[in-house]
């Protein structure tokens, strides 16, 4: 089993980061369309700063939804995923990661998580998609984008959840090395944690509606 460096690489500081493309507004029916084809929560996504835009610069430009990340430095840093078939599925923004993650949450309703979300686990996965996946399903979620672990997911998790709120790791199937080193780290920051592969599909965005709620919502241990 291959064992994932949790080490953050060094960034250099004296490069600007890449500044946000410009929404493109016309594309926001095909964004919609796109992530409805693949059960995907198109209110979740716009309500979490989700975008589309043609004006990635790029060799070859195409349609993409536009990502927003955190980081602990505050440093703009974004990816974009193509919506249509293209050798670069995800473009990331120039400049450096800096430990940056995608932070999806679930439908907000008056300032309040909806009654829905209280209460639950947190789900960390490793693409964006599958992120917006699970805050469809009423999850706080979190994406490290990549099979590395951003020290910066801890601390998010420390700042912004009580100690006492379980996680739930969802890895790709083709990556469970991934899910037992984060189920690991997680467990020795004295977080209560269970990993869970996705059944019947890659990854947790590739399930159905349905299947992700079952996967989810089962009693932890």
């Amino acid at each position: 089993m291959k064992h994932y460096d949790f080490k953050e690489p060094k960034e250099d500081f004296s490069v600007p980061p890449e500044p946000y493309p410009e929404e493109t507004r016309k594309l926001r029916p095909a964004m919609k369309a796109y992530l409805h084809g693949r059960d995907l929560s198109y209110t979740t996504a716009v309500n979490n700063m989700w975008y589309p835009t043609d004006e990635v610069i790029e060799r070859d430009p195409v349609p993409r939804i536009v990502i927003p990340c955190v980081n602990e430095y505050g440093r703009p840093f974004w990816q974009a995923r193509a919506m249509v078939t293209h050798d670069l599925r995800y473009r990331s923004a120039r400049g450096g990661r800096f430990g940056s993650i995608v932070v999806v949450w679930p439908e907000i309703r008056s300032g309040l998580l909806r009654s829905a979300s209280i209460d639950k686990p947190i789900v960390l996965v490793e693409g964006p998609t599958d992120a917006l996946a699970a805050a469809g399903a009423g999850y706080l979620a979190i994406a490290t984008m990549g099979a590395f672990f951003s020290k910066y997911a801890l601390s998010y998790l420390k700042r912004k959840t009580t100690w006492n709120c379980p996680v739930i790791v969802v890895p790709d199937i083709d990556l469970p090395g991934f899910g037992v080193e984060n189920v690991i780290t997680l467990s020795k920051a004295g977080r209560r944690v269970e990993m869970r592969e996705p059944q019947g599909a890659k990854d947790l965005a590739k399930m159905s509606k349905a299947a992700r709620a079952r996967l989810l919502g089962r009693k932890m241990r």
